[in-house]
């Protein structure tokens, strides 16, 4: 039989009658092991989505580094967003699949180190919080300039950006200090398996994630943590998203625009509209599932039982993550091809053939200084 699944035996003192337990029968056994939905996603669902996050967001960095126009302010809180992107997007699922595609058991951290589950969870959850910081301080700033237009003038300063993104990140090292003790304590077991073939070579220790502290209160606050924090940034910016739609539907063309710039600016108005109403679309899609977990979870610290069972609840907790991971790959699509400014800097990045280079140039983009032009390339 396999002593191991981090590398310590069970000859080195380490197992006790208070922390070995005996598995009684096949069912229970049975329980213990991954299911074919958690293996299929480790195996070739995530490896894809982390080579597409790491791919989307490292482009999307070198894009704004090559591009000096693209150098603006928003580009600057979506290059911290892209960042904490390739944080939780290749870092916490390279560790899920590890541990998922290296254990039979399902739940185990097979990590020999100090301390697995505070590593693991804690840069992920602080990595979550700066892009959902980010998103809300970015869908504020297209707030305030689409429907403050004078006042956004005003409020942008190198100092001003660069305060706000120290903020959030002293707000999502924060967050992610409160909401770590979830899963923060490393449970270290040895597991007595029932005689048979099947159990030959199934692992005697067993290391799973749980929350620090004894009681009920720390799982009970920091599900609360997570579930508000998500559905707080939710109405928040769902109010910046129709505010913003509202006014730019509303708003008519005024002055001696020619008929093309009209539709330019029309076009870039539709541009804004689409981005947001597609960010906030794919965000309430990829992280409700994972918050359908927090509340079934509340509702079995609170009541002891929830309204899934067992085997939906594991299944469900396979899909959340690979909603949550696939997010943070797909951020920088959503943000870099709704509108033709992004294409053409992904273009001129890449140095592949632009409609200049082609011939064919157009006075509205590369005259693109107008005041109308200015604010939606800004906010986009």
């Amino acid at each position: 039989m396999n002593d191991s699944v981090s590398g310590s035996s069970v000859s080195d003192g380490f197992c006790t009658p208070w922390n070995t337990i005996p598995i009684p029968n096949d069912a229970f056994a049975q329980s213990l092991l991954q299911n074919d939905t958690n293996i299929f996603f480790a195996r070739y669902i995530i490896p894809c989505i982390i080579v597409v996050c790491f791919l989307s967001n490292a482009a999307f960095l070198f894009m704004v580094y090559r591009v000096n126009r693209m150098q603006t302010i928003t580009n600057f809180y979506l290059v911290n967003i892209a960042i904490a992107d390739l944080i939780f997007g290749c870092i916490a699922p390279s560790m899920y699949a590890y541990s998922v595609t290296s254990s039979p058991l399902f739940g185990n951290i097979p990590f020999d180190v100090n301390n697995p589950c505070f590593l693991t969870f804690y840069p992920s959850y602080s990595a979550w919080f700066v892009s959902v910081g980010g998103v809300t301080v970015v869908s504020f700033e297209r707030f305030i300039a689409v429907c403050y237009p004078l006042r956004a003038h005003s409020m942008q300063s190198k100092s001003r950006t660069l305060a706000v993104t120290v903020g959030i990140w002293i707000f999502a090292i924060t967050m992610g200090g409160l909401t770590v003790p979830r899963y923060g304590k490393t449970l270290k077991l040895c597991l007595i398996w029932p005689d048979g073939d099947a159990y030959i070579d199934m692992p005697t220790i067993f290391q799973t994630c749980i929350p620090m502290g004894t009681g009920k209160s720390i799982a009970i606050y920091t599900e609360i943590i997570e579930a508000a924090s998500f559905f707080v940034a939710l109405l928040v910016n769902a109010y910046f998203y129709g505010n913003i739609i509202y006014a730019l539907s509303s708003r008519s063309v005024v002055g001696d625009e020619d008929s093309k710039q009209h539709a330019h600016t029309t076009q870039i108005r539709n541009q804004v509209a689409r981005a947001l109403v597609i960010n906030g679309i794919v965000f309430f899609i990829t992280q409700t599932p994972y918050r359908i977990n927090n509340i079934d979870g509340l509702s079995k610290t609170f009541n002891g039982t929830g309204f899934l069972t067992k085997s939906q609840s594991d299944t469900l907790k396979v899909i959340s993550r690979g909603f949550l991971y696939l997010n943070s790959a797909i951020n920088s699509f959503i943000y870099a091809f709704s509108s033709s400014f992004y294409r053409h800097g992904f273009r001129e990045a890449f140095s592949l053939p632009t409609i200049k280079r082609m011939g064919t140039v157009s006075k509205s983009f590369t005259a693109s200084r107008s005041v109308s032009e200015k604010t939606a390339h800004t906010n986009i």
